[in-house]
């Protein structure tokens, strides 16, 4: 049975038999059909589905003579017209050689379905590659999209309330998933940083969003690796602003190398902390979000983040 066979048979079970129209329901969506015609025609019979109508040729046929599915240049034509008419339709019914037999169809369509899509993931991946224009991460970051496209499950599996009540309750005795920021005040309001969350810190030019994002960092290395991304203040300053904050020591002193005795016994007992915090810094002012987004990801895995420049030397 070739693809378009296969198709068919799918679509003539679910006109057929209300209970292969469910079972295929759950296994697959119109981007599984290779053939734009049977998409088109699926896209019908789960339209009357969802209304709760009747789904045979006949009242697919009338769906489909009042839908104009944009697939070719030709705007005027219906669906029906676009499909071949209703005669389309009748032919799929007789070639069905058993209505029960439309979900294994669908498991070998969704199967199928999977690796084209990975064909033409790998294809675009492989032409951006071969683009000298094209940036490394962006790539990465491009080809990591296209394969979660291809094999992404656009079917949820709906469950009921009570299957996750235990793990709910039994997560309300143990502490919460999340760390603690530098500062009281925001904890009481957002309750520290959570896992997969984003926060923005927004003000004015000048008004300290660079300290603030330092003293995060700086407080969650506490728990693991920390990727800075610095797009416009330099290491060099970075470094002077945490000896700053570690060890009191005003940053006049530091910029102008004016420090005094009790600066310099201060600096020395913070050096060693700085040199052992897993703090990974990137200071490319050209940084894009993709390459970001990337050596987040590198992180993620146990890789070592960045450029591997470590924040662990004290000028």
């Amino acid at each position: 049975m070739d693809t378009q066979e296969r198709e068919g048979a799918v679509l003539g079970g679910m006109m057929l038999s209300k209970s292969a129209l469910a079972d295929v329901s759950e296994l697959i969506n119109d981007r599984d059909f290779a053939e734009w015609r049977n998409r088109i025609t699926f896209t019908a019979i789960m339209s009357l589905a969802n209304d709760g109508a009747p789904v045979d040729p006949i009242a697919v046929a009338e769906r489909m003579s009042k839908r104009k599915t944009r697939e070719t240049d030709d705007d005027h034509r219906s669906d029906l017209t676009m499909i071949g008419g209703a005669i389309t339709l009748h032919d799929m019914i007789s070639d069905v050689p058993n209505a029960a037999s439309a979900p294994y169809y669908a498991k070998i369509m969704r199967r199928d379905a999977v690796k084209r899509r990975l064909v033409e993931a790998g294809t675009k991946i492989a032409s951006l590659a071969a683009s000298e224009e094209t940036d490394a991460a962006a790539l990465i970051e491009v080809a990591r999209a296209r394969v979660d496209e291809a094999v992404a499950d656009d079917l949820t599996e709906a469950t009921i309330i009570g299957d996750d009540i235990d793990s709910v309750i039994d997560a309300l005795s143990t502490a919460p998933e999340y760390l603690p920021t530098p500062w009281r005040a925001a904890n009481d309001m957002i309750n520290g940083f959570k896992p997969g969350a984003l926060y923005v810190v927004g003000a004015r030019p000048g008004a300290g969003k660079s300290i603030i994002g330092l003293q995060a960092a700086m407080h969650v290395s506490k728990w693991g690796n920390v990727a800075l991304s610095s797009l416009e203040m330099p290491r060099e300053e970075l470094t002077h602003r945490m000896l700053a904050l570690k060890g009191s020591v005003h940053m006049t002193q530091l910029t102008r190398h004016s420090l005094s005795k009790h600066d310099w016994e201060s600096v020395a007992r913070h050096a060693q902390s700085l040199r052992d915090m897993p703090l990974f810094v990137d200071d490319r002012s050209g940084t894009s979000i993709a390459q970001i987004s990337a050596c987040s990801k590198r992180g993620t895995q146990g890789q070592n983040v960045c450029d591997r420049r470590r924040l662990s030397s004290v000028d």
